[in-house]
């Protein structure tokens, strides 16, 4: 079981500390994507990198949290439409894990419980989850979420991979409206950015992981095989010994039982 216990105590701080929910003007065509591409940018505590998309901001300092890269804040008024700053945050689990359909179970249940926890968070479920390519083959996890902010319908797109030493989770959230806009550049955006990310050394497999377990317990079975061993030879050595005795007191009895039925035969 991984480490998801900060998750839910920091759910409600990045949706609604790092985002502004409310309302904005009539809706307009999606803006294009920002010209200023944004190079890698280096997560030197955690030994990767990640791109963040373009435009965006981003910020290593927020405790719990590894990473949170969120679209500028716009400087139009709202009015009568939802208007969020969309944000992808990255929390790292420090262990690693295989990934297989078993972590993404676990993942799921990790990701329902904590959101369905979460103070203002409400009606939250989850809509696909698959193995994906990430560097190799099905060796990333993709989950998507819906849920409801306070009053407004939201997206959420997890991404979990895997290094050597540690899990990363990384989380995109949008609404509803905007996420299923195909003029919006946010989604490929995002996708783009969490994909890009760079960690140390690969994930362990299945077997890899368990191996303590397995060792372990071939070990205790080999302590158990040599006891029983050492006992059936024990026992067998002692039944031997009784054995022995037991002979040679019963040859002593029958000549005992010989002699007194010799005595009262010739009795009668």
């Amino acid at each position: 079981m991984l480490r998801m216990w900060k998750l839910g105590g920091l759910l409600a701080f990045y949706l609604w500390g790092h985002s502004e929910v409310g309302m904005g003007e009539e809706a307009k065509p999606a803006p294009a994507a920002p010209d200023r591409a944004s190079g890698p940018l280096e997560l030197t505590r955690l030994q990767a990198k990640i791109t963040p998309p373009p435009g965006w901001e981003s910020n290593q300092e927020i405790p719990g949290i590894s990473l949170v890269m969120k679209e500028p804040a716009s400087d139009k008024p709202s009015y009568d439409k939802p208007k969020y700053n969309r944000n992808i945050t990255l929390l790292t689990l420090h262990q690693p894990s295989p990934i297989d359909g078993q972590r993404l179970e676990s993942l799921k249940a990790d990701l329902t419980k904590q959101f369905s926890s979460t103070s203002g968070v409400s009606d939250f479920q989850i809509i696909e989850a698959k193995l994906f390519d990430y560097r190799n083959k099905n060796d990333g996890i993709l989950v998507y979420s819906s849920m409801k902010l306070g009053e407004y319908s939201m997206v959420q797109m997890h991404v979990l991979v895997s290094g050597a030493e540690k899990q990363y989770l990384m989380t995109y959230t949008d609404l509803l409206e905007r996420f299923n806009d195909p003029k919006d550049y946010g989604f490929a955006a995002a996708w783009s950015s969490m994909v890009s990310l760079e960690v140390p050394g690969t994930a362990p497999s299945r077997l890899e992981q368990n191996r303590p377990i397995y060792l372990g317990a071939l070990a205790a079975l080999f302590v158990f095989l040599g006891l029983g061993l050492w006992s059936f030879k024990r026992s067998r050595t002692s039944y031997r010994h009784f054995a022995d005795q037991a002979v040679d007191g019963h040859s002593i009895s029958r000549s005992s039982i010989n002699i007194i039925d010799t005595k009262e035969c010739s009795t009668f």
